[in-house]
C-alpha cells in the first residue's frame, strides 16, 4: 500500500553487512541492495574498495550479503547515482583531499 500522509512503517532489523561501514553509499536496483566503499571507522582508515549486494525480500528483509566486484580504487565519502544500465561514483577519495575520477560499471545486463 502507498506510503499514509508521509509516514513510514515501523524500522526493523535485517541481514547485517560483512564488515562496519560508515560514508558509504547504498542503492537499490532490480530487487538488489548494493553497498559501495565507505570505510571501517569514523575518525580513521581509508576508503575501501569493497562493493557488497544482498537481495531485498518481498517483505524487505535483505537475504545474505555477497562481494560484488570491487572498484579499482577505494572511495569514501562519495556520491552515486543510476542512469540506466549503468552505476557512476563520483567525488570522494581514497584518503585526504576529493579526487577527480569517476567510475562506472554496467549493473544492468
Amino acid at each position: 500500500t502507498p506510503v499514509a500522509n508521509g509516514n513510514a512503517g515501523s524500522p526493523f532489523q535485517t541481514t547485517a553487512l560483512p564488515t562496519a561501514t560508515t560514508f558509504g553509499r547504498a542503492v537499490a536496483i532490480d530487487g538488489w541492495l548494493f553497498v559501495v566503499g565507505g570505510k571501517s571507522d569514523v575518525y580513521t582508515g581509508s576508503g575501501t574498495t569493497a562493493t557488497f549486494a544482498a537481495p531485498i525480500g518481498a517483505g524487505g528483509q535483505l537475504g545474505a550479503w555477497q562481494h560484488a566486484t570491487a572498484m579499482p580504487v577505494g572511495r569514501t565519502n562519495h556520491a552515486m547515482a543510476v542512469a540506466g544500465d549503468f552505476l557512476y561514483v563520483t567525488g570522494g577519495a581514497l584518503s585526504g583531499p576529493g579526487d577527480t575520477y569517476v567510475l562506472a560499471t554496467r549493473i544492468r545486463f
